[in-house]
């Protein structure tokens, strides 16, 4: 059986005549209506809605929907897909639940390597990284943090799960951590994650981690494979805006494979 995980609609009909008798696709706004037209003569359907929580990944958000497509030839279904996966995530959400700062891994010379991408002598000690914000950038987090106080009644430097998109203004939009307990979605835009309470923004390493990347040896350690290196802060981010979330391809991954076998 061979597994191809497509990120847009595909209208290439030589799928017919390719050795792959089961694919998956995976899209933001996918339409459902033209992955129809296209396979439906040759595949049976079903759609999956997966959130980052359904893998215990309740700090972050990266709500995706799959399409499983099972050919009516050369597979048959074993197992009720969306059973399967919502027994699954049943069992992960009861001993795993993120919270936005347990992504905050990075040490102080990762955050230094990080800011150097802005700054080309960023100061020693502290890893405040205050001073290398741009005018409209410390007035969003000022903004932001006069919003949370007379909404909540709190101090927001001593909340540790508040993060600040910093790409929106925040007199038109205001995106935060501080309604959901999310960390907001990542974008391919580069406007800076802030975290209130440490006074930085989220790395690259630590954008992977919340999309379920194994970059710290305890991650790793749990999920049996090797530390995924980071020291190009740059590309991490980069690959962060716009990639899937590694739990929830792996999750949907197994439960495709667990729920169909080849029949020729």
């Amino acid at each position: 059986m061979a597994l191809a995980v497509i990120e847009k609609t595909v209208n290439d009909s030589r799928h017919l005549t390719r050795a792959v008798s089961y694919r998956l696709v995976s899209c933001h706004e996918l339409r459902i209506g033209i992955i129809r037209m296209l396979y439906g003569a040759h595949y049976d359907i079903v759609v999956l809605y997966v959130g980052t929580e359904d893998q215990g990944h309740d700090g972050g958000t990266r709500y995706r929907l799959y399409a499983l497509l099972n050919h009516r030839e050369r597979v048959t279904a074993v197992y009720d897909a969306k059973e399967m996966y919502a027994r699954i995530t049943s069992v992960i959400r009861q001993h795993v639940r993120t919270q936005p700062c347990d992504y905050l891994v990075s040490t102080e010379e990762e955050i230094m390597l990080d800011a150097g991408e802005t700054a080309r002598v960023p100061r020693g000690g502290s890893p405040d990284l205050r001073y290398l914000l741009t005018k409209r950038e410390k007035t969003c987090i000022s903004q932001a943090c006069r919003i949370y106080k007379f909404r909540f009644r709190r101090d927001p430097h001593k909340d540790k799960n508040l993060f600040l998109y910093l790409g929106d203004n925040v007199s038109n939009r205001l995106t935060w951590s501080a309604v959901s307990k999310r960390i907001p979605t990542l974008r391919m835009s580069g406007g800076k994650t802030w975290h209130v309470m440490s006074r930085r923004w989220l790395t690259g390493r630590e954008k992977l981690a919340s999309l379920g990347f194994p970059v710290t040896a305890s991650a790793a350690d749990s999920m049996g494979v090797p530390e995924l290196p980071v020291r190009d802060t740059k590309r991490a981010s980069a690959i962060s805006g716009n990639c899937m979330h590694f739990s929830t391809v792996a999750v949907v991954q197994f439960v495709a494979l667990v729920c169909y076998k080849q029949t020729q």
